[in-house]
């Protein structure tokens, strides 16, 4: 037979017919046969395989084995020996070398039809003996190729002893491998690297020792700088068969091995970000980001700024294929998002993104549109990080109309989360002065010796979100001076990279004259003078610009208009916002020229003193002009009445306040049964007769830094005199104090008697009287500052309060005005003010002059809605701003809770509630609240710029300190480990003392080194 098939190969046919005539001859392989026949026709099929000159000899040797094989396996076992695989792989068989794909092919075939002989036991270890050879000596992929085919459908063929130098030598080949030019030949290409890489999948598998080495032989080639020919795509294929479980450790081990160049992981970085437009480089995303946040995690900062710039608008650009998209999608919102100190990577690809999104649009598939929402959340967050640009991003947020768009929440979880410098490496931040950012987001205040009075101040009204925005819209003119500093103090804790920002600028310009630097300062002493500072001279430019021609004040910028702008929205226009009524409660009076005395009810008048004639140090005067920042904010009027108890005569003043300084109540202010007295009750009306012995039922007020004439406050304890060394607390009840206990003893009538008697106009001497305080405009922003700082005379010593006051979530003020409508009488109308809690300072220490001030705040909601005063407030306050709290102690920024507020003194007993900041519900729009989609407002550019330059020279600081603890470290024996620390120290202390913080770390469990 094998004759018969011999002459029809020779004779003169067409193809076409000897593939008929062949075909009628394979009908015959099953008939039976000897076994020389049979080997014959083998040693013809096998010849016709391996060197058939043209295709069609080789496909009929093919197929003349596997015919008489099916049927002949005996015979086939006797032929397909040990000495015939020889023969085949070292070239005797043949007349010259063989093809080795060609080979491998039969082989695969032979072993395939024999499957299960034991006769193959002997014909493995050959092919393992030769598979490394084969790689070294061809290593085409057609070849490669052959081979894991083979091995795959044979794994006892895979080197055993040579298997690392196996594997290393199959990548080294892939990375020759080019891609084909032709589109049509790429289909193939991919079938083919892929084939190949599932090889190297299982050896790796099979034998875990192959792996690392392999990596190292990967990287080693992707980041070789200078090479005559980029290594191929096909590399790529080899990154699904890694483990994602060991990618952590893998990339770590990477970018932290001292003996890897800078230079040459970014070049790794770069071709690897190529492979993202190669459908085999699955889980490359993964990889990418994984490789940044290492990167991070040690302070390489100039590498990913280098890698970002030039490869951010190349990853965009992927996003227009299908099969790609996802992947390039991961990559692109990681680089943007981590690109934090610099709008510089957001703005080479923001003018694309109009396009991107019609082109996303048209192509109306599952998968644009799933990328069309993604991509319009990540444009959303960075401009709202990267504002100020609106001509920008005006384009933008047209097209980005209709699709998904984040609360600010999400934004700033995103944010925070993908920072540079939130991702940790534990062993850095034990012994680099640079700790890593809050989990919070926010930034902390360094304490510059003894200044948490002022960094605690500053956080409590950075937190106090009307206000900040305001200072932040504030456009300086000429030279700084407090409010331009506070600006810059504000805009850096928002944009800042830095964990905690030093405000040492600020403090030599806001810090009051008499203060000693470096020693212990009253924060409520400190506030007063900033607000003071502020408005005074807010005030002083208005008046300088009012003095300016028409033609002067043309040239001025529009922002210094009479209107502060904000924004409801990112990328919105600005709108108004609402500012404190200018009307006074005692109009009427206030309208009559020259007018100081108003007949309220019959005989008795009511006297309104010129505002301009009470001007304490720290209350706000008149303001003809448009109100300051300080008056929309934290301004508001009180009225103080005085009656004659002789001849009834009343007389009002009113006085402006920016804050309420509340005395401790005497052991006498409580009734018989111990019951404090309370606050009047809300909506009353009470009316001024001309009855001598009526009372005037009061409301709540803030109080006055100055007595009335002839007259002194007994509630005011005396203030404490410098100079004196002996410090000592007081409690004034076992039990303790709510606020309300506070106000009812401010709020109450007092009789003016004996050495502090009332001097009457009408009686025109001294006299009895009854003095009574009332709230006539409530402000936004209600500042209360306990008084517990005193100085004791009899014992000539100097005393804190410690005594425990509940700060209630709600609070209610009632506000009055004079009605006068009725000829016969007029009254007091009694409304009332809801406030909610948004800011505590607190002192820790015995004396003002010592101890240590950190706060609580919280973002206030602006339709948080009036809570009834301590009846439910505490379930509903505890479940909706729980988890809006932060505690600011000076660098160190973190969460807590609104529980933690209410009870640090029941814990730390000389940690007590000192200045407490609230919040007028009801009248602040949604979009200056936090977490309700608002943006901060736009910073001006050169503002802006200075951020930006800090940030680039924080990462420069941090990398600098990395590399340099990196040196160190490869410099000396790892001979001693370091001991766990734990840092959770707010479970089992107080914050801490000025100038406190720390930090932990984590020792990784293992490391793989490149």
């Amino acid at each position: 037979m094998d004759k018969v098939l011999e002459g029809v190969i020779s004779s003169d046919h067409p193809d076409k017919v000897k593939k008929a005539l062949i075909g009628k001859i394979l009908l015959t392989a099953s008939k039976p046969i000897s076994a020389e026949d049979g080997k014959a026709i083998f040693t013809l099929a096998t010849h016709w395989n391996l060197q058939g000159e043209t295709p069609f000899i080789r496909s009929v040797g093919m197929q003349v084995f596997l015919a008489w094989g099916l049927y002949h396996k005996d015979i086939l076992e006797e032929f397909f020996d040990i000495k015939l695989v020889l023969g085949v792989f070292r070239g005797s068989f043949t007349a010259n070398f063989p093809n080795e794909k060609l080979v491998l092919l039969y082989l695969l075939e032979g072993l395939k039809m024999l499957r299960g002989s034991p006769c193959l036991l002997q014909i493995y270890k050959i092919v393992q003996s030769d598979a490394l050879r084969l790689v070294q000596d061809s290593g085409s992929l057609e070849v490669c190729v052959a081979l894991s085919s083979l091995l795959l459908e044979f794994n006892q063929c895979i080197p055993r002893d040579t298997v690392v130098k196996f594997c290393e030598e199959l990548v080294k080949r892939m990375a020759l491998w080019k891609s084909p030019k032709n589109e049509a030949n790429l289909k193939d290409y991919i079938q083919n690297v892929s084939q190949v890489s599932n090889l190297l999948g299982v050896v790796w598998k099979k034998d875990q020792s192959a792996l690392l080495p392999s990596l190292r032989t990967v990287f080693g080639m992707i980041s070789a700088v200078e090479v005559s020919s980029e290594p191929s795509v096909a590399l790529a294929s080899i990154v699904p068969q890694v483990p994602i479980d060991m990618l952590a450790v893998i990339t770590r081990s990477v970018v932290t091995d001292p003996k890897v160049r800078d230079a040459n992981v970014e070049v790794s970085l770069m071709r690897m970000i190529g492979w993202l437009s190669w459908p085999v480089a699955k889980n490359i995303d993964q990889w990418l980001v994984a490789f940044l946040k290492n990167l991070a995690a040690v302070q390489k900062y100039t590498l990913l700024i280098n890698i970002t710039k030039e490869n951010v608008k190349k990853v965009f650009g992927r996003l227009c294929y299908p099969v790609v998209r996802n992947s390039a999608l991961t990559v692109l919102s990681h680089m943007l998002l981590s690109f934090q100190h610099s709008p510089e990577a957001f703005h080479q690809i923001v003018g694309l993104v109009p396009d991107m999104i019609d082109f996303l649009k048209k192509e109306d598939s599952t998968s644009s549109l799933e990328c069309m929402g993604r991509l319009a959340e990540l444009v959303h967050c960075l401009i709202y990080h990267h504002s100020g640009f609106p001509d920008l991003y005006e384009p933008v947020l047209e097209a980005l109309k209709g699709l998904n768009k984040p609360t600010e929440a999400m934004v700033k979880l995103r944010l925070s989360q993908s920072a540079w410098t939130s991702q940790s490496n534990g062993l850095l931040s034990y012994h680099s002065k640079f700790m890593p950012r809050s989990e919070t987001g926010k930034t902390g205040l360094m304490n510059l010796g003894n200044t948490c009075y002022m960094n605690s101040v500053l956080q409590a009204l950075y937190m106090a979100d009307e206000f900040r925005m305001k200072v932040l819209s504030y456009v300086p003119n000429g030279a700084k001076g407090v409010l331009a500093q506070l600006q810059d103090v504000f805009a850096f804790l928002s944009h800042t990279q830095r964990t905690a920002y030093s405000p040492s600028t600020f403090l030599h310009t806001a810090r009051p004259p008499w203060f000693t630097p470096g020693s212990q300062q009253d924060c409520s002493e400190f506030l007063k003078y900033l607000l003071d500072r502020i408005d005074e001279e807010e005030k002083a430019r208005k008046k300088a610009q009012a003095l300016l021609s028409p033609q002067d004040q043309a040239h001025l910028p529009s922002k210094m208009a009479k209107t502060e702008n904000c924004r409801d929205d990112v990328g919105t226009p600005p709108r108004k916002m609402k500012s404190v009524p200018e009307t006074s409660s005692l109009s009427k009076c206030q309208e009559v020229p020259n007018c100081n005395m108003v007949a309220v009810s019959g005989s008795p008048t009511v006297e309104t003193t010129s505002l301009t004639a009470v001007k304490p140090k720290h209350l706000l005067s008149p303001r003809p002009h448009a109100p300051t920042i300080i008056e929309e904010c934290f301004g508001g009027k009180m009225m103080s009445s005085f009656r004659c108890l002789n001849c009834g005569f009343v007389s009002i003043k009113e006085e402006l306040f920016t804050d309420l300084s509340l005395a401790f109540p005497d052991k006498d202010f409580h009734s018989q049964d111990g019951t404090p007295v309370e606050v009047p009750n809300q909506n009353s009306s009470c009316e001024l007769t001309s009855n001598q012995d009526s009372s005037v039922v009061g409301v709540a007020s803030n109080q006055v830094q100055s007595t009335p004439q002839n007259s002194t406050n007994d509630k005011l304890p005396v203030m404490r005199s410098a100079g004196t060394q002996t410090e000592d607390c007081a409690e004034l009840e076992d039990s303790p104090l709510t606020l309300e206990n506070l106000l009812s003893y401010f709020l109450a009538p007092e009789t003016l008697h004996g050495d502090n008697k009332y001097q009457c106009d009408r009686c025109e001497s001294l006299q009895d009287a009854e003095r009574q305080i009332r709230i006539s405009h409530a402000p936004s922003y209600l500042i209360l500052t306990l008084m517990r700082f005193s100085f004791d005379i009899k014992t000539m010593r100097r005393k804190k309060i410690v005594t425990n006051v509940q700060v209630p979530s709600a609070l209610t003020l009632p506000v009055c005005s004079i009605d006068s409508g009725d000829s016969a009488k007029s009254a007091i109308q009694e409304t009332s003010t809801n406030y909610s809690l948004c800011a505590v300072v607190v002192h820790s220490g015995t004396s003002s002059e010592s101890g240590h001030y950190y706060c609580y705040a919280s973002h206030l909601p602006s339709d948080h809605p009036p809570v009834a005063m301590e009846t439910d407030a505490q379930e509903g306050d505890k479940k909706a701003l729980s988890d809006q709290w932060f505690l600011f102690n000076d660098s160190r920024v973190s969460y807590t809770s609104l529980d933690s507020v209410r009870n640090i003194t029941e814990k730390f007993p000389k940690d007590t509630a000192y200045v407490l900041l609230y919040k007028r519900l009801g009248d602040m729009e949604g979009n200056l609240a936090e977490g309700n989609g608002v943006a901060e407002p736009i910073l001006r550019k050169d503002l802006l710029d200075n951020i930006t330059k800090d940030n680039a020279l924080y990462l420069q600081e941090q990398e600098l300190e990395a590399r340099s603890l990196a040196l160190r470290q490869s410099q000396k024996a790892c001979t001693s480990s370091i001991p766990f620390r734990n840092n959770d120290d707010d479970k089992n202390n107080p914050p801490g003392s000025c100038g406190g913080g720390g930090g932990g770390f984590n020792m990784p469990s293992n490391r793989f080194v490149f």
